[in-house]
C-alpha cells in the first residue's frame, strides 16, 4: 500500500505560462476578496487591474463574493466593482462567437440586450426580448384588427405597404420617439431602458422597431445613414418589389429616397445611394452602438467605464488594431499604465510595420520619460470613426 505521505496534489496555478496563468489570476483574484476581507489595504486600480486580466473566468467568485453577507460592505462593493470589470470580456467573447460561428442567426434586439449588460451585469437578456415578443403579438393584433382581418402571409402579400403604415401607427400609440434632450444619456443607447421609456437613440429605436416588423413577417433591415440610423422594409407585391424606409427616430415616419438624402445632406455629406443606403450586418450595427457609448463615455470624462466598451470592441473587431489602440487609450487616460502598455505591445507584434504599430511605437518611447498626454492635455483621444490611418 502506497505511502500517503508522498501523495503530493498537483497545484495547476504552477504549470507554466500561458497554460497555469488564467488559473494564477483567478487566484489572485480570491486572494484579493480575501485580503480586503481581513481589513487588507491596497490601490484600486491593482484591483481592477486584476479582475480585467482574469476577464470573464472570474466573474462567478466576484458574484458569490457581492452576495455574500457575511462578508463587509466595502468587500461586497469591491467584488460588485469585479463583475462590472469582467464581465466586458464575457459580454464581447459571447457576441464574438455568435457572430463568428453563425453570423446570419443572432438578431439585432439579442446583440442589444447582451451588450446592456455594460451597464446591468446581471441583466437577463432574455427579459427584454421576452417584452419584445409581447409587443409584436400586440403589434400583429393591432395591424390586424386596423384592416378587418388577422395577420398572415396572404395579407401580408396583399397590403404590405399598408401593413408597414399600421405598424407605425401602433409605434406612435406606443409613444415612442426619439430623444432630443439629454441625448447623451447613455440609457438612450441600451434596449431595456428604451422599452421601458420609449425614447433613445435611432439606432436603439431602430433595433425595436426591426424586431417588431420581423415579427410581423415584413423583411426589414437597418440603414445607417451618416449621423442618424432608419430602417429599410422591402415590399413585394403582384410579382414586383420595392422598398419603403422608416424613422422609428421621429415617430415611424415613412421616407422615399430623396428624404433620406435630405437627411445625410442635412450632416454635411454628399449623398451617395450605394453606400448610405446599404443594410447593416448585426456585427456593424453592435459596433454603432459600442462606438456611441464610447463617444459618450469620453464626452463624460469616464475613462473606466469608455475602458469597457472598448473591450468588447475589441472582440468585435478582433483583427483591426484600432480596437486595440483604442482601449489602450483609454487605459493610459485612467492612469493605468501596466495594461495600456501590454496593448501598445500586442499592437506592435500583431501587425510590426503597419501604421498602428508606428502610432503604438510612438506612444510607447513617449512612455518610457513621461505620461503620453503630458504634452497635449487637451488631445483628443481616438474614436474608433477615425481609424482609416490604421487601415
Amino acid at each position: 500500500m502506497p505511502d500517503p505521505r508522498f501523495f503530493i496534489p498537483f497545484d495547476p496555478r504552477l504549470q507554466p505560462a500561458p497554460a497555469g496563468e488564467p488559473l494564477r489570476q483567478l487566484w489572485r483574484v480570491h486572494a484579493l476578496l480575501e485580503r480586503s476581507a481581513s481589513g487588507g489595504r491596497f490601490p484600486l486600480n491593482f484591483a481592477l487591474r486584476e479582475f480585467a486580466l482574469a476577464g470573464s473566468a472570474a466573474i462567478p467568485e466576484l458574484r458569490r463574493a457581492a452576495a455574500d453577507s457575511a462578508l463587509p460592505p466595502h468587500t461586497r462593493e469591491l467584488a460588485s466593482l469585479g463583475v462590472g470589470m469582467a464581465v466586458c470580456d464575457e459580454i464581447g467573447g459571447s457576441l464574438a462567437f455568435a457572430l463568428n460561428y453563425a453570423p446570419g442567426e443572432l438578431a439585432p434586439e439579442v446583440g442589444a440586450a447582451v451588450l446592456a449588460r455594460l451597464r446591468y451585469p446581471d441583466l437577463d437578456p432574455q427579459a427584454p426580448i421576452r417584452k419584445i415578443d409581447r409587443m409584436g403579438k400586440a403589434a400583429a393584433k393591432f395591424v390586424g384588427q386596423a384592416l378587418g382581418r388577422p395577420l398572415d402571409q396572404q395579407l401580408l402579400d396583399e397590403r404590405p405597404l399598408d401593413v408597414v403604415l399600421r405598424l407605425g401607427e401602433f409605434w406612435r400609440t406606443k409613444q415612442f420617439a426619439g430623444k432630443r434632450d439629454d441625448y447623451y444619456d447613455p440609457r438612450n443607447s441600451l434596449l431595456p431602458d428604451v422599452l421601458e421609456r420609449k425614447t433613445g437613440l435611432p439606432i436603439t429605436l431602430s433595433v425595436v422597431y426591426l424586431a417588431l416588423a420581423r415579427r410581423l413577417g415584413l423583411p426589414a433591415e437597418g440603414i445607417g445613414l451618416p449621423g442618424h440610423f432608419i430602417v429599410r422594409v422591402t415590399l413585394k407585391q403582384d410579382g414586383r418589389e420595392g422598398v419603403v424606409y422608416v424613422d422609428p427616430f421621429h415617430h415611424a415616419r415613412p421616407l422615399d429616397v430623396p428624404a433620406c438624402k435630405k437627411l445625410v445632406e442635412s450632416q454635411g455629406r454628399r449623398f451617395v445611394p450605394g453606400e448610405h443606403l446599404r443594410p447593416v450586418s448585426t456585427r456593424d450595427l453592435l459596433l454603432r452602438m459600442c462606438y456611441n457609448l464610447l463617444n459618450l463615455y469620453d464626452s463624460k470624462h469616464e475613462s473606466l467605464q469608455a475602458e469597457r466598451v472598448a473591450t468588447v470592441l475589441l472582440h468585435l473587431n478582433e483583427h483591426h488594431p484600432s480596437a486595440r489602440m483604442v482601449r489602450a487609450e483609454r487605459r493610459l487616460q485612467r492612469g493605468e499604465k501596466p495594461l495600456g502598455v501590454a496593448d501598445l505591445y500586442a499592437v506592435l507584434s500583431e501587425g510590426p510595420g503597419t501604421p498602428a504599430a508606428k502610432e503604438a511605437a510612438a506612444w510607447l518611447r513617449r512612455l518610457e520619460t513621461r505620461s503620453p498626454f503630458e504634452d497635449m492635455p487637451n488631445r483628443k483621444l481616438l474614436s474608433p470613426l477615425e481609424v482609416t490611418r490604421y487601415s
